[in-house]
């Protein structure tokens, strides 16, 4: 890499030569900045005769100053032979060589794939310039930086941190990525929260199905050249700019025309798609259709006289929100490490003993007395009884204490461990997040082995870091002189790609009992568990599989707020499940996870790639993300869309937004005061329409004392009130049944309003504020009452709170 991040891995090229007639082995160490003490290694294998060029993976400190411009690495070679190590000097006949690397800075960093020719002679396809200045100028635009990270190499590296510190990955060429390990990495990379674009223009289908496998979102119809042509961008309407900008040129650009399936289009040319994205686990790729050239205005002395005001340079303005949204900082992981601590730490510590074995103390406890009253009886000497029972029971409270004690003081060296196994959506592959909290009553060494083809990492902090992290030839990593303090908790992570037997889907379509669905290749998933349906941010719902791979989920499987697991009594294991939910999908967080119907649930560990030593007590568990593909209910089929697959929009320009409700967090506002008229889009999933709507269901959960609440919907394309209710506090059920009010908007949006109005002391005062000498109306009798000043009407500062509303839907298929 040509740039390294603070606390993100990157690698250092390796390039070695064996001259000699025998192979060797050799180390190279290196360490960075001042820390001497925490070394990277890579141990290489040198055949005879020959040159290697390999990575080594590196990570720079956390604490080094994201300012600084470079930083100083220490590089130690070490030979291997039969006779013993020696240390190799460089060319400066020195053992240690010091280097400088260049630190990446504060703004997000993009890297660039493109074909390298083949000879230094060769000159560069001048599409590639082209689009080196789109991309400096979507940077400069987005971020005011034009600075790039060129991955201008034949073989990429294959490891899926060694991209940590990018955040935008521009693919405009073939070559590098022919390489399936390298694919490997960049899709994992992109599933983990990267932003990755294609010049479809620039890069072969084959290339793009090598990174996305299945889930390549189009297909090409043909190429065409354009001089003259049209962008359409729609969303421009919402930013109240002009959607359409005519463009000309002397020179024709490429165009790929394609069949875009279940993307997000950016801008279009007559009908078709210019630009377009589609999300790929917790990342988004970019496709983009149109040459480098037609995104940017350029001077054409012959253009048509209408197009003598246009810009005749810069970029378009839809190529601006383009980069605005595709330049900024990565996604991070929904959950790590630092918020996973407290709840791995209770999986470590004494084990409670069991029910049976308090049963078993209680019975004998029991025994004892019934067997000691009845030798007192026989013996005619009850009174005994007065000093028998308390002995007894103060030598059970005896043992109670003391198997509590025994217990709490015999805490076992143990390892916690917890996986976040996400489903690849094209591939049969699980990218999977190891998190491991590690204890030992005594000091003890930790020679942890990674075996993946990957990285991780234990410890916290920079003083928990381990003395060296060694790659060996065989892709393990080996961690030397890692050590756990005595009755201390120590952390290590790491990442991999598990390679899966049978492709893991899960598949559901919309029918008349709600959302059925299946899990394809259930059997990757040991004694499932626990599972839930979840799209940000609506609330998720609970499924239980049925004959091990079928679930069902109705209305009444819709869990409440902030719940993730039904039933009123959960076990241990349940609760910290919970708490794992709880963080995972916050919808408070940003970004929410997930964006899109995922099916999350619990399985036992699988075979963990991290190997803890000998004498480890080993438990946890894997949590599965599946994605969920739905499938199109058929035509003339009745369904039941369950509140947690309706979308939630504001209602627009044309109908009036809401101020008090957030709709990425699905969060009402704490306690108003002021009336609200809100009205939303209700949009239904794409796989129902078109259809007819039957019955729609609001519930509202509402605390409104002295207002009067309305709730409206559109009658004839006109906002109308259907019903009003005084003074509620309760959970209300709203049904829409008369199919005047169920008429869909274009997209397939269902609009409803409702309206919280102000108190009669609130409206009083208002009316007071316009009119100063009108009378106020005496509540009672309705007669003229003498006008009251302005100061005599107290502000009303009563509040009212909605806590959730949902919407359920039932109709049928056109």
């Amino acid at each position: 890499m040509d740039r390294y991040a603070p606390g993100k891995w990157s690698t250092f090229g390796v390039r070695s030569e064996n001259r000699s007639d025998e192979d060797r082995e050799a180390t190279i160490s290196v360490s960075l900045g001042d820390d001497k003490h925490r070394q990277f290694a890579r141990r290489l294998r040198i055949p005879a005769g020959t040159r290697r060029t390999s990575w080594l993976p590196i990570r720079p400190p956390h604490t080094m100053d994201p300012e600084a411009h470079a930083l100083h690495a220490f590089v130690l070679k070490v030979v291997h032979t039969d006779s013993g190590d020696v240390l190799a000097r460089g060319l400066r006949d020195t053992i240690v060589t010091e280097s400088l690397f260049p630190v990446a800075g504060l703004n997000p960093q993009t890297g660039t794939i493109f074909d390298i020719p083949e000879a230094a002679t060769d000159a560069l396809d001048p599409r590639d310039d082209e689009a080196i200045d789109l991309i400096v100028a979507g940077r400069e635009s987005a971020l005011a930086n034009t600075v790039m990270i060129n991955l201008r190499e034949k073989v990429l590296p294959p490891y899926s941190q060694a991209y940590d510190g990018l955040d935008q990955i521009v693919v405009c060429g073939n070559d590098a990525l022919a390489d399936s390990a390298a694919a490997a990495a960049i899709r994992a990379w992109l599933a983990r929260g990267g932003h990755l674009w294609f010049m479809i223009d620039l890069v072969r289908p084959e290339t793009v199905q090598a990174v996305l496998g299945d889930a390549i979102p189009y297909e090409v119809v043909d190429r065409i050249e354009l001089t003259s042509f049209t962008l359409n961008t729609p969303s421009a309407v919402g930013r109240r700019e002009e959607p359409l900008e005519l463009r000309e040129t002397e020179r024709a650009i490429e165009f790929v025309r394609v069949l875009a399936d279940s993307a997000e289009v950016y801008a279009t040319i007559d009908d078709w798609p210019a630009s377009f994205s589609v999300p790929f686990g917790l990342g988004e790729v970019l496709f983009t259709t149109l040459g480098a050239r037609g995104w940017r205005y350029e001077h054409y002395p012959f253009a048509d006289a209408s197009l003598a005001t246009a810009p005749t340079s810069g970029e378009t303005r839809a190529f601006q929100g383009i980069a605005s949204d595709f330049f900024r900082p990565r996604d991070t992981e929904p959950i790590d490490r630092t918020t996973l601590d407290p709840i791995l730490g209770n999986l470590i510590g004494y084990e409670v003993p069991s029910r049976s074995l308090a049963g078993i103390l209680l019975g004998a406890n029991f025994i004892a007395i019934l067997g000691a009253g009845f030798w007192c009886f026989r013996r005619e000497c009850l009174e005994r009884m007065a000093f028998i029972l308390p002995a007894i029971t103060v030598v059970s409270a005896a043992l109670f204490v003391l198997l509590g004690r025994t217990n709490a003081g015999s805490v076992p060296a143990s390892a916690a461990i917890f996986e976040f196994a996400m489903v690849s959506p094209g591939t049969e592959e699980l990218f999977t997040s190891t998190i491991a909290s590690l204890y030992s009553p005594e000091a003890a060494d930790l020679p942890l082995i990674h075996e993946a083809f990957d990285l991780a990492q234990p410890g916290t902090s920079e003083n928990e870091a381990p003395t060296r992290t060694v790659l060996d030839s065989s892709q393990k990593v080996r961690w030397e002189g890692s050590r756990v303090a005595p009755g201390a908790v120590r952390l290590a992570d790491g990442r991999h790609i598990t390679p899966l037997a049978t492709a893991l889907q899960a598949r559901g379509r919309f029918t008349e009992q709600g959302l059925v669905g299946r899990v394809v290749g259930a059997n990757n998933i040991q004694a499932p568990s626990d599972a839930l349906i979840a799209r940000a941010p609506s609330p998720a719902v609970t499924t239980t599989f049925v004959d091990g791979n079928r679930f069902v989920c109705t209305e009444d499987d819709v869990l409440a707020v902030d719940e993730f697991i039904s039933g009123s009594l959960l076990s241990d294991e349940q609760a910290r499940r919970q708490d794992v939910y709880r963080k995972l999908l916050d919808p408070i967080a940003a970004p929410s996870y997930p964006r899109l119907p995922t099916l999350l649930v619990w399985g036992t560990r699988r075979t963990t790639h991290l190997s803890v030593p000998d004498g480890f007590q080993v438990q946890g568990s894997t949590l599965y993300n599946i994605p969920l593909t739905i499938e199109r209910t058929p035509r003339g089929q009745p369904f039941l869309i369950p509140s947690s697959f309706v979308r939630i929009e504001q209602g627009g320009s044309r109908f009036g937004s809401s101020s008090v409700y957030n709709v990425r967090t699905a969060r009402w506002a704490e306690k108003p005061t002021a009336a609200t008229d809100s009205w939303f889009r209700f949009g239904l999933p794409r796989e129902v329409l078109p259809c007819t709507v039957e019955e729609a269901t609001l519930t509202v959960k509402i605390h409104a004392p002295s207002r009067t609440v309305d709730f409206c919907a559109l009658s004839e394309g006109e906002k109308a009130t259907v019903e009003s209710h005084e003074d509620l506090s309760q959970v209300i059920d709203f049904v829409l049944t008369e199919s005047a009010h169920l008429q869909l908007q274009d997209g397939g949006d269902l609009v409803l309003g409702i309206r919280v109005n102000a108190t009669e002391q609130q409206e009083q005062r208002l009316l007071r504020q316009k009119n100063p000498g009108a009378k106020q109306l005496d509540p009672v009798s309705d007669a003229g009452a003498p006008p009251v000043k302005q100061d005599d009407l107290t502000y009303d500062n009563s509040t009212w709170q909605i806590d959730y509303m949902r919407l359920r839907v039932k109709g049928t298929t056109l």
